[in-house]
């Protein structure tokens, strides 16, 4: 992502962004404080984006990751009827980045937008690259989400083919439960790939399993 760079200048917000990275990346590592502070922390920069602003655009060249602090984004695509098709919403705790662009050097399909004022974490490819390299917790960790996050997609892209209408709203209300009231019905319905009518009729009418 081609991250703007204004950071922070308070080092208590600051300090603790880092500390919400620490307790993320301590719970599935087992890494010292210490150790993060040495090795970890000095890779990450503070970046808030405002509402509606775009982490990343269409045409770019990803170079970044990001790590949510605090707030929500949508990735979404645009077609050539100019129909936005959102395929992820991040939010706390939640890596963000175009793996495609940012893997392969290649100019971005998607785009990466703020939906509310946005706190991140990012950290440059060359960086991430190094840190990827010489940290054992860190490229264990990376590895493991990569698993999960393919996972994911599988079942995804299985559920778009495969599901009714009930069953991918049920299968997003489990999986988005936490940041359900911020997100608006029409990206919601976007995302399920159906149409707000469709929408608004499970809304009213919700599975009685």
């Amino acid at each position: 992502m081609q991250f703007k760079i204004p950071l922070y200048l308070d080092l208590n917000i600051s300090s603790f962004m880092h500390s919400i990275l620490f307790n993320y990346i301590s719970e599935k590592t087992g890494m010292t404080l210490q150790e993060f502070e040495d090795e970890v922390q000095p890779y990450f920069k503070p970046v808030h984006y405002q509402k509606k602003e775009f982490l990343l655009s269409k045409d770019e060249i990803c170079t970044n990751i990001a790590f949510i602090t605090k707030g929500l984004t949508r990735t979404y695509t645009v077609d050539e009827g100019n129909h936005k098709h959102i395929l992820a919403f991040g939010f706390e705790n939640y890596w963000v980045t175009d793996r495609e662009s940012y893997s392969m050097r290649t100019t971005a399909e998607k785009y990466i937008q703020a939906l509310e004022p946005t706190d991140v974490l990012v950290i440059q490819k060359v960086d991430f690259d190094e840190l990827f390299d010489r940290n054992k917790k860190l490229r264990l960790m990376i590895a493991a989400l990569k698993e999960k996050n393919a996972i994911v997609t599988y079942h995804k892209v299985a559920s778009m083919k495969n599901d009714s209408a009930e069953e991918k709203y049920n299968k997003f209300l489990v999986r988005y439960a936490k940041i359900l009231q911020r997100i608006p019905q029409h990206m919601i319905a976007s995302y399920l790939g159906i149409k707000p009518e469709t929408l608004s009729r499970l809304r009213k009418n919700p599975s009685k399993k």
